[in-house]
């Protein structure tokens, strides 16, 4: 799996050599990688290389310590870019404005490939969500299948960057705003406008109407945006 370093910084040809790994399936979600010891003896490197290697890798959310058990390659390799995401969300200061429109453009994306990817398992696990969510009463727990309904849709369109991406913006939107599916959901007239978005939105993808699917969540995100600027002007 692992071979010894010749021609590139040590740093960089253990982090190289793992990646490759994970890319060429020689190392999966949940594998435990061979111990720091052992790593920097087969590369011929000094341990505190694989030690700083492997930190970068945590940071990055691929590797996951285990405290006396190890490094594993992180369980859902598909949400690894989130907390990188984040971090870069921050550094550029977390513009609301901006980063709103730029989690609206991935959600039109989302709902086009999910329309066009949709599987009769992924309209009943919709609908069901779509069903709590009409059903529930507090605030709070419609705010969560709201995001939940979400990352459904982002799962659906099988795109690992377009769902790390979406849920790094929507974490960022989330710290900045703190509560803005609450507040959406409090507000009055707001809930029916956007179970009636959601409705519409759901049916477009599961009938696999792209174009239908774009429109439904351009007027969804569209929402949403005013009511956070309504929530800013308030604070």
């Amino acid at each position: 799996m692992f071979k010894e370093i010749r021609d590139e910084r040590a740093f960089n040809g253990i982090l190289n050599q793992i990646i490759e790994n994970i890319q060429n399936g020689s190392l999966k979600a949940g594998d435990a990688l061979p111990a720091e010891r052992t790593m920097a003896e087969i590369m011929g490197v000094s341990r505190p290389a694989v030690r700083e290697a492997l930190r970068a890798l945590e940071l990055l959310g691929i590797v996951k310590p285990v405290p006396g058990g190890g490094n594993y390659i992180t369980e859902d390799l598909d949400t690894w870019l989130i907390e990188p995401l984040s971090i870069l969300f921050k550094l550029n200061n977390g513009y609301l404005r901006q980063n709103q429109q730029f989690r609206a453009a991935l959600e039109r994306e989302a709902a086009i490939l999910a329309a066009q990817k949709c599987t009769p398992l992924d309209a009943a696990e919709l609908w069901v969500i779509l069903a709590r969510l009409d059903a529930a009463e507090d605030e709070k727990i419609r705010g969560e299948l709201d995001r939940e309904l979400h990352k459904k849709i982002a799962k659906i369109a099988d795109n690992p960057m377009v769902y790390s991406v979406l849920a790094a913006a929507d974490q960022l939107t989330e710290n900045i705003v703190s509560g803005t599916r609450d507040y959406i959901m409090k507000k009055n007239n707001s809930v029916r406008e956007v179970d009636d978005q959601h409705h519409r939105l759901v049916k477009a993808i599961i009938n696999g109407d792209a174009e239908q699917a774009e429109r439904c969540m351009s007027e969804h995100m569209d929402t949403i945006e005013r009511y956070m600027e309504e929530m800013q002007k308030k604070s």
